[in-house]
């Protein structure tokens, strides 16, 4: 997932863009690109990112004592900066969004898939550790990011905006109405409809056409009849309320 994502981003570094989104099949927009565009502005440089710590069983998936120093990674492309301390590994989701200006350094200042490599030697879910490394690592200092202190001092966990998941957890009969499972995470149907519309997030998983194709094509429908009427119709309080709780970490 990683390296695929990186081949598009470096397809379309040349373009006309401010955001990126890293996505993940059934990903599906709940807003249109006037709303995004919105939502992003509030960012004002800032990744929308999810982070937090590794368990204690995740940690050996990475061997941090040799591989993830900044010298064994060779992870940034001026010598000077790699150095033989280790880069703190932390998971979070894979679909981010990052700024231009976070692309163009990882393009152009570090050695991204030196870091995929490294990453590559674990096990399970190792594409989950690349955005919420990069985003927590003071040392990379990658414009747009924050600091560790949420995860080293409070071992707490930081959403992000960009997507909106349901986990089949103790709340899941009441967050999930149509009852589908898939990998531990809710597959909305039509029954969740009025829910769905009220979410502040600008992607919704999982929506699978197979499973529900009236939910998806409602929900593609609204998009689109926004999209058409410049409608912004989205929370952007949400956004700022996020911002200002969670930015500081």
């Amino acid at each position: 997932m990683n390296t695929a994502h990186w081949d598009c981003v470096k397809e379309m570094r040349h373009n006309s863009w401010e955001y990126v989104y890293l996505l993940q099949n059934h990903d599906i927009p709940l807003r249109t690109n006037l709303e995004t565009v919105k939502i992003l502005k509030i960012f004002n440089g800032s990744n929308d990112v999810e982070f937090g710590p590794l368990s204690r069983q995740q940690m050996f998936r990475f061997d941090t004592a040799s591989v993830f120093t900044f010298e064994g990674l060779k992870l940034f492309k001026n010598e000077s900066l790699n150095t033989k301390q280790i880069l703190k590994v932390a998971r979070g989701s894979v679909q981010a969004a990052f700024s231009r200006k976070a692309i163009n350094f990882m393009l152009e200042e570090m050695n991204i898939d030196n870091l995929f490599v490294a990453l590559d030697r674990g096990t399970k879910m190792v594409d989950e550790a690349f955005a919420a490394t990069l985003q927590t690592s003071p040392s990379i200092a990658l414009p747009g990011g924050c600091s560790r202190e949420c995860i080293d001092r409070h071992d707490k966990h930081t959403p992000h905006m960009g997507r909106k998941v349901v986990w089949q957890d103790e709340h899941f009969q009441e967050s999930c109405k149509s009852g589908q499972v898939r990998h531990g995470l809710c597959v909305f149907g039509i029954e969740d409809l009025p829910s769905i519309v009220k979410y502040p997030e600008t992607y919704i998983n999982k929506m699978t056409p197979d499973f529900d194709y009236l939910v998806f094509s409602c929900i593609a429908e609204k998009v689109f009849q926004r999209a058409q009427k410049a409608q912004v119709k989205v929370d952007l309080k949400a956004y700022e309320e996020h911002i200002k709780k969670h930015r500081p970490c």
